[in-house]
Formats: C-alpha cells, sequence, structure tokens
C-alpha cells in the first residue's frame, strides 16, 4: 500500500500496484480498527477524516492482514463556511463570487 496524497481531512492510496483500475482481489480496510468498507479497485480515498491526527489504515484479502501504512493528515489553518460569505449552494444561483471572497480571506497555507 503506497498514499499517493494526504491531504487535511482525505487520503488517497494505492492498494494493488499491479492492479489496472480493478486491483487483482478485493480488499476490506479498517481505519484504526473500524471496519470502513471493501475496495475493489486499485486505488482508494478515503474522506471525512480530522486534520493533524495520526491514522493506522490496514488493508485484508481473504481475511489475512496484507498491508499496512500509518499516516498522520496535514494541518488545517482554518475552515470557513461559503454561505457566510453570501454562497447559496442551490445550484441555481451564481456563488462564484462568494467563493472567491472565501478563498481571498484564507491565510496563506
Amino acid at each position: 500500500m503506497k498514499c499517493l496524497y494526504t491531504s487535511s481531512r482525505s487520503i488517497s492510496v494505492l492498494l494493488d500496484p499491479d492492479g489496472d483500475y480493478y486491483a487483482r482481489a478485493a480488499r476490506e480496510l479498517f481505519l484504526n480498527g473500524k471496519a470502513v468498507g471493501s475496495e475493489k479497485r486499485s486505488v482508494a480515498s478515503l474522506f471525512d477524516l480530522w486534520p493533524a491526527t495520526e491514522y493506522k489504515l490496514e488493508s485484508f484479502v481473504d481475511g489475512k492482514r496484507e498491508d499496512t501504512l500509518c499516516f498522520t493528515t496535514k494541518a488545517e489553518t482554518c475552515t470557513f463556511n461559503v454561505r457566510s460569505f453570501g454562497a447559496a449552494g442551490d445550484g441555481e444561483k451564481e456563488d462564484t463570487g462568494a467563493l472567491q471572497a472565501a478563498i481571498l480571506c484564507c491565510p496563506a497555507g
């Protein structure tokens, strides 16, 4: 298992470097000992993680641990709710200005 990308709230991992789009075998994934699902693709992404947090990701094939990856999510400098900047998020109103305003208020990093 190889980490492809880690953000403050997600990770993408390569589960099977010899698989094309699909892995050669389905993997059961566990994050910090808790089952997070089965993955048949060679690359998997996990979301809704906490910033600046250590995690242990394990993959199992046919009940046997295949691989373990320990990682830490990146720190997050801030979080904005774009609705506070006037975004409606309804798919009808133009929210570009509100999104741009929120981006411009972000600190470096």
